[in-house]
Order: C-alpha cells, then sequence, then structure tokens
C-alpha cells in the first residue's frame, strides 16, 4: 500500500493538540520550544541554554543534563488519547513526560528500571496517580540495549478507554504491558484540576525526578492513532508537521513490514 504523506499530513493532526519539535526549522530557540499543533502552548526551556539545543541526524534536539533541565508548558488536558515522542541516550532512569497539576494527580512517563519500584526490568513505564493511590504499567525486558543505546527511538504510549491499561509501543512496535501495584480505579491522561506539562522530567517540591538524554517531537493527541498511524510517527520526526518536504516524500508498506522509500522531485 502506497500513500503520500500529504495524505499522512492530514491523518496525524487529527487530534493533535500539542507538537513540540525541535529538529524543524521554526521548531523553536533560545528558551521557547513553539508549539506545532496551532493551539500555541508554547514550552518554556528552565534550567537550560543556547548549548541545549544540539545537532541531530534530523536537525536539531533537546539535550537535558539529569540534574535540573526541563521543559515546562501550561497545558489543560484530560481525556484518553495518546503520547509520542522521540528519545535518545544511554543513562537509566529518568521521567521523559511528566503531565499532572504538581500536587495530588499526574500522569507519567518514566524511562528505566526502579522508576516506581514496582516492576522488574521495567524499560517504559505509564502511571497515574490521584492522591496517593497509583496505577501502573509498563514494558519490561532484560535487553536494556532497546532503548539506552544511544541511539533515536520512537515511544508512543495510548490510552484507548479510561481506566484501562495503556499500550505502549516502541519503535512502531507494539509491545507487551505487564501491570505494577495498583490502588488507583479510576484514570486517565492528565487532570481536570489544571495541568502543567513537563518533558525532560517531573518537578515539584521533593518529588522530582530529571532526565539525562535528547528529546525531539513531543506530541499529545486527544485519540488514539491506528498501528499504521504510529508507525509513521516512528518514521522520523517531525512527520506530518512540515508539509512543503512531507509533499515529497513516500512510504511504502507491504505485507506488514515498513519498507520507507523517499522519492524526491514528486508532484
Amino acid at each position: 500500500m502506497l500513500v503520500t504523506t500529504s495524505q499522512e499530513a492530514s491523518s496525524l493532526r487529527q487530534g493533535l493538540v500539542g507538537a513540540w519539535c525541535p529538529s524543524l526549522p521554526n521548531g523553536g530557540s533560545g528558551n521557547l520550544v513553539i508549539d506545532q499543533s496551532g493551539f500555541g502552548n508554547n514550552g518554556v526551556l528552565t534550567n537550560m541554554a543556547a548549548d541545549d539545543w544540539v545537532s541531530s541526524q534530523y536537525g536539531r534536539a533537546l539535550d537535558f543534563d539529569g540534574v535540573d533541565d526541563l521543559v515546562e508548558v501550561p497545558f489543560r488536558f484530560n481525556s484518553t488519547g495518546l503520547i509520542s515522542f522521540w528519545y535518545r541516550g544511554v543513562t537509566e532512569p529518568g521521567t521523559a513526560i511528566y503531565l499532572g497539576n504538581k500536587s495530588t494527580i499526574a500522569t507519567a512517563i518514566y524511562l528505566g528500571q526502579n522508576t516506581t519500584n514496582s516492576l522488574s526490568n521495567e524499560l517504559i513505564t505509564f502511571s497515574n496517580s490521584v492522591g496517593g493511590l497509583v496505577s501502573i504499567y509498563g514494558y519490561t525486558t532484560a535487553t536494556r540495549t532497546e532503548l539506552f543505546n544511544n541511539n533515536w527511538h520512537h515511544i508512543a504510549v495510548a490510552l484507548r478507554l479510561v481506566n484501562t491499561a495503556p499500550e505502549i509501543y516502541l519503535d512502531g512496535s507494539s509491545k507487551t504491558i505487564s501491570s505494577g501495584s495498583s490502588s488507583l480505579t479510576s484514570w486517565s491522561i492528565g487532570s481536570s484540576s489544571g495541568t502543567t506539562l513537563q518533558f525532560g522530567a517531573q518537578n515539584f517540591g521533593s518529588n522530582s525526578f530529571f532526565m539525562t538524554g535528547q528529546l525531539d517531537d513531543i506530541r499529545v493527541y486527544n485519540r488514539v492513532l491506528s498501528d499504521f498511524e504510529i508507525r509513521l510517527l516512528a518514521s522520523r520526526p517531525g512527520i506530518g508537521l512540515r508539509q512543503d518536504r512531507d509533499r515529497q516524500t513516500f512510504y511504502q508498506f507491504s505485507s506488514g513490514a515498513r519498507r520507507r522509500r523517499i522519492l524526491t522531485g514528486m508532484p
């Protein structure tokens, strides 16, 4: 099946409520990461400097030191949907995404072992907490180099229905989910009582965890994307956000396996 990225761009913008992509030419500079979704929720670099905008094979990325670096976005979200981002690093553990009210209600995506003390060999963990009660699900594996090998990897976490287990994808492939300790019976993504989105950390008082590594193309959707769309997201950062270049790019999928073909100069 052959799909042009002009069609892909339309699909990948449906339900998009936030998109921060440093690798795009207009992705941001200085202390701002520009929201590509059109909603104007620009991210503010905190405890970061000009040299934290680093070069990558895709253009640029943001580099986090694991000490006090983070990006914070005033962002209200309380829904099912999908969180997607690109990560590169070798150090575990850390908090890649935090979405909550900085007190009692939060959704977090953790990378690495012993981030929740609930699962063994956790690689990617999705945690919800409300008033001290938690719900924890994760992808676990003893093969740490699946993620921590200094290469770029795409991660997506989808919550299709409230109060259910999430779906976790690594590089476009769905992973088996393990359930950790849970005392929470009702959850979604985010908080209805006021939400802050942080990436590269969760930072509020003594409950702070910082990530070491690089991030690019962080997105939040208020819908769950199809497996095909998630594979498209995993093909490269920025896909569907820069339509002038995307109209000249084609992707071909056959027999359930992805084959990428780039044809330049096409109408």
